[in-house]
């Protein structure tokens, strides 16, 4: 049998050797039909990798450079070679049923720039969603993709250009982060043709989409792990990793054979052993297929769990990832889940175009919940200079609470009357005030806009969106009648619903709206030139976002029962100001209600 030469040069030029029959050459892509190899295709080719998909006469367990390329017999096969040489030929022993054929990958030299982040994201709002509880189209109870689809026209009212799906793909659960399938969508959401409806109505209203991605495990009822447990000679069991002893937490009892597999998390989630290639290849290919479905990229669940022992051999296998990703699309938004201190996170802005910032959140609640500065703008400077020593360009993901933490609302909100609900609405504007003038891309959890509430366990957290006051009507879900959690939080005529608050003067949706549309047109609000202001008043808090000819002034009355008078001639002689909340040129003096805020504009 002939060896089979495939070259590819940095200006993709091409040379085939031994081919009998060479069907196309097109898009940088060789197909060369044999006997043993049909339809070899070498793409994604990087300075140092490249992907390498083909299809074998018979079932086979292929090896290149004696490698396994799987771990079961198949005819269609795909595998990422690493650790190439860059820019030159690299010669590959590509090895099926026992006959050996040459593959020559000649290597880009280095044309991305993996630092980059995406150029989608300036001037960009994300709405999270769980799309079981958002909005139910068909009338089953369960909220689906086009639900979504027929309620981006709300998203635009709002101002939203951006969207966080958490987990679409087939899974066993409610929550969807025990995946059964990555390749595969969560039937009740929906038809694969109903998702890329989705996607192309977002395209055309310039609203990204990204999918959650969790990659540290899968569920127990995948067929990967359904295969492992099964022996020691299964060949997924070194997809997972095992002990002949409990080690510790995490550590469960497989069963039968009396091993023990590690589940971080929970007993139904089983973590993958990234030290197996293999997995690392398939993990690339899910990504590949749904960048290629469409998505515009990832929201990385659990980023610093991978690796949990090994600080450096997790930040290698991320910027393994993200070279990956952006081969496929160069402009994939990659946003990455660790719950740490911004110390920690800000090294993870290497591999990631944005990371969410957990202590932002906390600072927003405890400063307007105490009363007083929590230091939360000298602690943003600091974060902001961490950040940046690890990306010149780095770009902040912050949010107040999402869909692990108590609803932002009932931090607030101490008893469902009328008085706190009120002081709780109150505070909520001041939250997404603090929210809307951060530096980056702010997240926003669905139902945050319009206050609603929700407290552990995590299925109260992730009630349905109210869209009516009698919590009845079109898009309404009731996905919770089968759950063993009660339904607690969405009640009927208590001020909380996209139909109480749309159009109303005041109602903490329209403030939204507001917030939203500002930050847009106002660029200095979305900076991270930060600065304090300090009224002499323990109970005024202020702070400035500075420009080159410009500033916007931000000052919140954090007193409860009081309101403030300031005169701004103190800090701003002879200024003009303009209030750029309420579109009205100010006195130098003014009064802060209790609990109220001010957006101001000042032009040097």
């Amino acid at each position: 049998m002939k060896n089979i030469f495939i070259v590819i040069s940095i200006l993709f030029t091409f040379s085939i050797y031994g081919c009998n029959n060479v069907e196309k050459l097109e898009n940088n892509v060789i197909i060369c039909e044999e006997q043993e190899i049909i339809n070899l295709k070498i793409t994604k080719i990087t300075e140092d990798s490249a992907k390498i998909t083909f299809e074998t006469a018979k079932e086979s367990i292929p090896y290149i450079n004696g490698q396994k390329i799987s771990e079961i017999p198949l005819k269609k096969h795909y595998y990422y070679v690493t650790n190439l040489i860059e820019g030159k030929e690299n010669i590959l022993n590509l090895v099926v049923d026992n006959i050996t054929k040459e593959v020559s990958i000649t290597t880009k030299e280095k044309g991305i720039d993996y630092s980059k982040n995406s150029i989608y994201l300036d001037n960009r709002v994300f709405y999270q969603i769980f799309v079981r509880a958002f909005a139910d189209s068909d009338g089953d109870g369960i909220g689906d993709f086009n639900g979504i689809t027929e309620n981006l026209d709300y998203l635009e009212y709002l101002g939203v250009n951006g969207i966080w799906l958490m987990p679409i793909n087939k899974s066993k659960n409610y929550h969807g982060y025990d995946v059964t399938n990555y390749y595969e969508l969560d039937p009740s959401y929906g038809t694969m043709d109903d998702f890329k409806k989705l996607l192309a109505e977002a395209e055309k209203r310039d609203i990204k989409i990204v999918i959650d991605m969790v990659l540290n495990h899968c569920g127990m009822r995948h067929e990967y792990f359904r295969t492992a447990r099964r022996g020691e000679d299964s060949p997924y069991r070194d997809w997972f990793s095992w002990s002949n002893e409990k080690k510790g937490l995490g550590w469960e009892e497989n069963g039968a054979d009396g091993k023990y597999y590690y589940a971080a998390f929970w007993s139904e989630m089983p973590d993958f052993n990234f030290n197996n290639p293999l997995i690392v290849s398939e993990v690339k290919n899910i990504m590949d297929y749904w960048l290629e479905i469409g998505v515009d990229g990832f929201r990385f669940d659990a980023v610093k769990h991978l690796f949990e022992e090994n600080h450096e051999k997790n930040k290698q296998f991320w910027y393994e990832m993200r070279k990956s990703v952006k081969n496929s699309n160069e402009n994939a938004i990659m946003v990455a889940e660790n719950w740490m201190e911004s110390a920690f996170v800000a090294q993870y802005f290497e591999e990631f175009d944005m990371n969410f910032n957990f202590d932002l959140g906390t600072m927003i609640i405890n400063t307007i919940n105490n009363g007083f500065d929590c230091s939360l703008v000298e602690t943003m400077k600091l974060n902001y200079g961490e950040f940046k020593k690890y990306n010149e360009n780095f770009i902040d993901a912050p949010f107040i609470t999402n869909h692990d933490q108590k609803r932002v609302m009932s931090e607030f909100l101490v008893a469902k009357n009328k008085m706190y609900l009120e002081r709780s609405m109150k505070q909520m504007k001041q939250a997404s005030v603090i929210l809307m003038t951060m530096g980056g891309v702010p997240f926003v959890y669905y139902g945050e806009e319009i206050g609603q509430t929700g407290k552990k366990p995590d299925e109260n957290i992730r009630e349905p969106f109210d869209w009516y006051k009698n919590k009845d009507g079109k898009y309404m879900t009731s996905w919770m009648k089968k759950s063993t959690v009660k339904e607690i939080n969405t009640i009927e005529n208590d001020g909380i619903s996209v139909e109480e608050q749309k159009g109303i003067d005041g109602s903490l949706l329209e403030h939204y709206k507001k917030l939203i549309h500002l930050r847009k047109t106002e660029s200095l609000m979305g900076n991270y030139n930060i600065n304090k202001i300090d009224f002499n008043n323990k109970k005024l808090y202020s702070y400035s976002k500075d420009g080159e000819n410009s500033k916007i002034i931000v000052i919140l009355n954090l007193d409860k029962k009081e309101n403030i008078e300031i005169d701004l001639n103190e800090k701003f002689q002879n200024k003009k100001i303009f209030d750029i909340y309420n579109n009205s040129v100010i006195e130098n003096k003014i009064t802060i209600n209790s609990l109220g805020f001010m957006l101001l504009k000042i032009k040097d």
